[in-house]
């Protein structure tokens, strides 16, 4: 009797240690994608709000926090400022919008980014 009770406890102090190994391997290789896309995220929004407003917008912030189970990433203390400068280039080629806005955010959080494909092939999706 006493054999089967140690043999259990063996094999319950394998399985726990082997859970928890894992455990601390899925984390450590989620805190380095987290910390390798944050760059890349960073470029990406930067590039992807002044091309896709013709260069009238730049976008900052302060913080970014990923988190790569969810596919979420959080920025912290936006602004989007307009170019004034480009504004009048392109009231000159009669393409400026009517208004110019500047947007101030405390928090703007980004769902749904794939951060392996944003880590293999640069791409936000």
């Amino acid at each position: 009797m006493p054999d089967t009770k140690r043999y259990r406890y063996k094999v319950f102090k394998w399985i726990a240690c082997t859970l928890i190994g894992v455990f601390i391997l899925l984390a450590g290789v989620a805190w380095l994608l987290n910390v390798k896309s944050r760059p890349i995220l960073t470029d990406r929004i930067k590039t992807l709000l002044y091309k896709s407003t013709d260069s009238l917008y730049t976008i900052s912030f302060t913080k970014v926090s990923t988190n790569v189970f969810t596919g979420n990433a959080t920025l912290q203390n936006v602004k989007i400022t307009p170019d004034t400068n480009r504004f009048k280039q392109l009231i000159a080629l009669k393409r400026a919008p009517n208004n110019l806005y500047t947007v101030s955010l405390k928090k703007l959080v980004v769902k749904r980014f794939h951060p392996l494909t944003l880590y293999r092939e640069k791409n936000c999706r």
